[in-house]
């Protein structure tokens, strides 16, 4: 029996050891494929402001499956090599963000993805090989940088549609639709995150309304003191008053009774006693 060649012998291991990939394109439910890319070649209508939404339905079939192949590049012209370096006469043009509630904005940019979303970098080539262990449903825009005007070269897109691999299933699939929130949406718009504070203004905010709550308490209870000792000032002069009243009241009545009660000398009760015979005289006189 002639002997296995070991390094057939390995590949044939190989090859039994290593499960299968799955993989099947992806499917596009619209009317801009051309060929395995979605192409849109002018920049968004004013009433989607700014943004192409799609609608991606990833089922990896019971296991794990991962997207491939699928890119996002803009200007839709430029040529990329195998190697995913892109050289293009303008742009980037767009910038990705996903999410799978809600329809991402450029002022609320969805869900981060890791090395895909939200992805507002200066590069031609944006990949979208997303994953999933369940299935899932994303919402994909591809929102027009800030700085492309309408009519600009990179207003141009191309989204790579690509495939979706398993290693666990044969039944996964993906389907793509082209997605209009003011037609057909009853997905809310995504809401923007609280305004981002400065390390350190956060507690600016808690610290500045505390100071000025106890400055303005502060002021109302030296306030409060100030009426107080107002009141008590005037209390006192009023107290002060009748006491002075009452003692002169009191120094006047003495007198008069130190006055009453005095011995009368001989030469005023002499004279006391000739003004009260005066009449008397007087009536004879006349009489």
């Amino acid at each position: 029996m002639k002997p296995i060649d070991l390094p057939f012998a390995c590949l044939l291991l190989l090859l039994v050891a290593s499960p299968a990939t799955h993989a099947s394109s992806c499917t596009y439910v619209g009317s801009s494929k051309f060929g395995n890319r979605i192409i849109k070649d002018v920049c968004p209508p004013p009433t989607s402001n700014g943004v192409y939404y799609f609608k991606l339905d990833l089922d990896p079939g019971g296991g794990f499956a991962a997207m491939k192949l699928s890119s996002v590049i803009s200007p839709a012209d430029a040529n990329c090599d195998q190697s995913n370096n892109c050289k293009a006469a303008s742009g980037p043009g767009y910038n990705i963000f996903i999410s799978e509630s809600c329809l991402p904005t450029p002022e609320a940019k969805g869900m981060t993805v890791s090395n895909i979303a939200p992805n507002e970098d200066m590069k031609t080539f944006k990949p979208m090989d997303l994953t999933a262990n369940e299935f899932k449903r994303y919402y994909v825009a591809l929102s027009k940088k800030k700085t492309i005007a309408a009519g600009d070269a990179a207003c141009s897109v191309a989204f790579n549609i690509g495939e979706l691999g398993s290693d666990t299933s044969s039944r996964q699939s993906c389907v793509i639709y082209e997605y209009f929130p003011n037609i057909t949406s009853q997905i809310p718009f995504c809401t923007p995150p609280a305004p981002f504070l400065p390390a350190g203004q956060e507690l600016w905010i808690v610290f500045v309304p505390i100071v000025a709550g106890l400055f303005a308490g502060y002021l109302i209870w030296k306030l409060i003191k100030w009426q107080d000792l107002r009141r008590r000032a005037r209390l006192v002069c009023e107290n002060s008053e009748v006491l002075f009243r009452v003692s002169l009241e009191q120094k006047v009545a003495i007198k008069n009774a130190s006055i009453q009660d005095a011995p009368i000398s001989s030469q005023e009760a002499s004279l006391a006693h000739q003004t009260r015979i005066v009449p008397d005289q007087i009536r004879i006189e006349h009489g």
